[in-house]
Parts: C-alpha cells; structure tokens; sequence
C-alpha cells in the first residue's frame, strides 16, 4: 500500500473525482492528511488548502483533521465516514455510513443504505436513496426519493420533509413531518407540530399528535392519539380499521362517514350499514374529518354533548368505498416505487467489472426480497382478517363482507316476519348463486394484456328458462324490491341481489 501525506491548513478540503473501490476516512492529527492506496492513483496533488484525487483504481483509506470538508464525485463502492465535519458526495454506487457528523451532509445519489449518527444536531439534505435510511440525532432532513425503509430517531430532531418512501417510515417525537408518500406503514411517536402526508400505502400509527393532521389516504389500519391543540384541525381517509384514542377532556369535533362498525360512542345503537356521525366534545374547537372504510373505535374523551348519528345515503357510501380501494392501489404502487427505485439506483451505478459493485448488488436485492415477502404476508393477514369479498358482474362492481351477508339475511328474515312472503327463499337463492369462477384457459398465442386488479370476479350462473319457474322468480324479485323500498336494503343491495337472479 502506497502512501502520501499533505499538510493541513485552517481549513483543509478534499475532493475526490473518481474512486474505482471503497474509501474509509478517519481522523488523524490536525496537521496533516495521509492518502494510502492499494493501487497507483494517477494524479494526486494539493492546491492551497484542497487535496485533489482525480483517479484511484483501488480501495483508498484517509486520515484527515476533525475539521476537514469532504467532497466525493463518484465512488464505485462504499463509503464509510467518522468524525468529519461537512460532507458533500454526489454518487455513491454502495452504503454509506457516517459516524459522529459534526455539521452537515449533503449527497446526490447513494445506491445502497444510508446510516448517519451525527454528534451535534446537523442538516442533511438527501436527493435519492436506493436503500434504507437510518439516522440518529439531526435535527433537520429534506430527502427526495428513499426506496427502502427510512428510521429517524434522535430527541433533537425537528423538521423532516422527505418525497417518496418506498418502504416504512418510522420516526421519534419530532416537531413537523411532510411526506409525500410511504408506501409500507408509517409510525410517530409525537408529532409536536404538522403532519401533512399524501398517501399512506401500509398502516399508520401515531402515539400523539398536537398539531394540523392533513393525510390524505392511508391503505391499512390507523391508530392515534389525538391532542389536537385549540384551532388546529385533521383530516384523513383510511381503507381499514381507525383507533382514535382521546384525552380526558377534549375540545374536539369530530365528523366522520363511517363504512363498518361504530365504537366507543355512549347511546349508540347501529342496525348495520354505513353512517355519518358529527360528535361534539367540550367546546370543540378543533377539528377531525374522517372517511373510513372500516370500524371506528373511539377511546377516551368521556361523553360526547352533541351527537347526531344517521344512516349515509348511497352516495357517500360509493365515495367511502371508493376511498379504500384508493388507498389501497397506492399501497401498491408505493411499495412497486421503492423497488423500482431501488433497482434504477443500483443499476446506474453498477460496474460491469467491479466485484464489490456486484456483491453489494445481489445483498440489497435478497435485502428487498425478503423486505417484499415480509409485507407480503403481513398484507395477506390484514386480508384475512378483514375477509371482504369483491363482487364484479358485468360493469358493476361491489364490496360484501361476511357481516354485510349476515345483516342482508337478517333484514330478510324480519321483512319474512312482517309479512313479506318469499324474502327469505329470495335472498338465500341470489347469495347462493354467487361463486368464484373457473380458471379461464389460456390464449393459444400473442402477447399477454395486463389487466385491471378490480378484485375478486364472481360470475353468475344463468339456467336455461323454465316457464314453471319465471312465476317464482318474479315473486323473488318483487320481494328484493320491497326490501329496498322499505329500507331494509340498500340500492346497491338491491342490484346485487337482483343480477344474481337473473
């Protein structure tokens, strides 16, 4: 290993043009810079206070004053920092680690991980990760794109204004978080200021939040506790299942349509179907706007003053529907971004000679894989658990559950009891006729067309006419129709049932 040293000013810099292996920089004396590489590097030289490498074809090891300046070009491999004060790097083909930055980092383009420790509450401003972004103890970060998993944790942390997160993003108390999207879940322990995000693809879970909530779609489950100060308001759409957990005296109003079940709310009694509820606690002056898909459960807050609960027209049901699927797609696409992102990154950098480069390579993609089937099976759980069946007949489409099934049976049932003849018979024959089709063959040749994920297509079984058979299923009809002009039923209800007949 050949060796060079250069004296160090009051301000020492270098900067890297072009770096073939890995670099690892550490502190040495103040008054010197030593350069050791494995390989000749072809032009090495110092100008004023700047040490310049054009070229290293080897891996290359630094030692620096704490108070040098680093500035990185491009680097084939990994980097691996302690101590610095200003870093400045614009490709980075590998990971990168930083320990105990002292002021500020800024990179362009890092293809593997990330993970910085800073000493004193620095800044950093990130434009695209490939990989997972780990730091500790900034106070700021602006970040563009970041396609695996982001963890910030630090007390000092502050603001925190990221673009696209392929995978979770999980955070400490903090003042201000804007986010863009997080295709996987999203957790916070407190967020002393504004949470403003635009779509949640995974689930989010937020242990205190004081200030403006404005997160437009979140495709899982949301649980929070919710301290919103005087004047301060929120607003969400969630595809699964809301936990709102409430401080003893709240001066909240809370309106929200409501798909699932309703719970947590004194004197209320729910005969199924979605509802739109406005609950006043204390003076309530701040304020929540929900759309959830799922259950809503309320805990805390004591008894709400003024409350008024009412069934949701149609209309707002197809919009709460709607809702979910949205958030749900953008889980997708979330999570289809971080791969891809991470995939673009690590093939831009990638050399089609470097060993290191393809090593590195083949560890984040078993690193995304296992990552994907984690989500996966966590995506498959939630489904189980929610078991909603999607309904696609002709060009209509639908949403039933088990317990939607459940409530149109028993609504049949007590029309049956009121004296409306054959709506039980009626009901019990239209859900039995709904079943998952028979795999469709396949085309014997030509490109395959990708098709819309619209869920769960069911068809429906026609039998031949019958004379002795149309009188009844009229009646069958006739009976569907009046569950739906008494309200027992929903419209919607109504033509599911009525397609299924035939």
């Amino acid at each position: 290993m050949s060796e060079q040293y250069f004296p160090a000013g009051p301000q020492p810099r270098v900067r890297i043009t072009r770096l073939h292996g890995d670099l690892l920089v550490s502190v040495g004396d103040d008054e010197g810079i030593r350069v050791a590489a494995d390989a000749l590097i072809s032009d090495l030289y110092q100008e004023d206070d700047e040490v310049v490498i054009s070229t290293c074809e080897s891996d290359l090891e630094l030692q620096v004053p704490a108070r040098t300046a680093l500035q990185i070009e491009r680097c084939e491999g990994s980097v691996r920092i302690a101590d610095l004060r200003l870093l400045q790097l614009e490709h980075v083909a590998g990971d990168l680690h930083v320990a105990a930055l002292l002021e500020q980092l800024e990179a362009e383009r890092i293809a593997g991980d990330v993970e910085v420790t800073c000493a004193t509450p620095g800044e950093l401003q990130l434009s695209s990760v490939g990989g997972d972004l780990i730091l500790k103890g900034a106070a700021k970060l602006q970040a563009g794109q970041i396609g695996g998993d982001c963890s910030l944790s630090g007390a000092e942390l502050q603001r925190v204004q990221l673009g696209n997160v392929g995978g979770d993003l999980n955070t400490t108390a903090l003042d201000e978080l804007h986010v863009a999207n997080v295709g996987g879940d999203l957790s916070s322990e407190q967020i002393n200021g504004a949470l403003v995000v635009g779509n949640v693809g995974g689930d989010v879970r937020l242990g205190r939040i004081e200030g403006d909530l404005d997160l437009g779609a979140v495709g899982g489950d949301l649980s929070m506790g919710l301290h919103l100060a005087d004047g301060r308001r929120g607003r969400t759409n969630v595809a699964g299942d809301v936990r709102l957990n409430l401080p003893e005296q709240p001066n909240l109003r809370l309106r929200a349509l409501v798909m699932g079940k309703l719970r947590g709310v004194d004197h209320h009694h729910h005969s199924g179907g979605p509802q739109r509820l406005d609950l006043h606690y204390g003076t309530g002056a701040a304020s929540l706007d929900l759309t959830v898909a799922g259950d809503l459960r309320i805990k805390g807050g004591g008894t709400a003053e003024a409350q008024q609960l009412n069934e949701a027209d149609t209309l707002w049901s197809e919009l709460g529907r709607e809702f979910g699927e949205l958030g749900r797609e953008l889980g997708r696409l979330g999570r289809e971004l971080g791969e891809e992102l991470g995939e673009e990154l690590a093939s831009a950098f990638r050399s089609s000679k470097g060993k290191p480069g393809k090593r590195e390579a083949h560890h984040r993609a078993d690193k995304r894989a296992h990552h994907k089937e984690a989500r996966a099976a966590k995506r498959e759980a939630h489904r189980a658990k929610r078991a909603r069946l999607h309904l696609r007949i002709n060009e209509h489409e639908w949403q039933l559950d088990p317990e939607r099934i459940e409530r149109i049976k028993e609504q049949a049932r007590q029309a049956a009891a009121n004296g409306l003849a054959g709506a039980i018979d009626a009901v019990e024959r239209a859900i039995s006729r709904l079943r998952n089709p028979d795999a469709p063959d396949m085309p014997p040749s030509g490109p395959s067309s990708r098709t819309a994920a619209t869920g769960q297509t069911i068809r429906i079984e026609r039998e031949p006419p019958d004379p002795a058979l149309e009188a009844q299923r009229e009646q069958e009809r006739e009976s569907i129709l009046h569950m739906v002009a008494e309200g027992r039923i929903s419209p919607e209800e109504g033509d599911v049932l009525l397609e299924a007949l035939g």
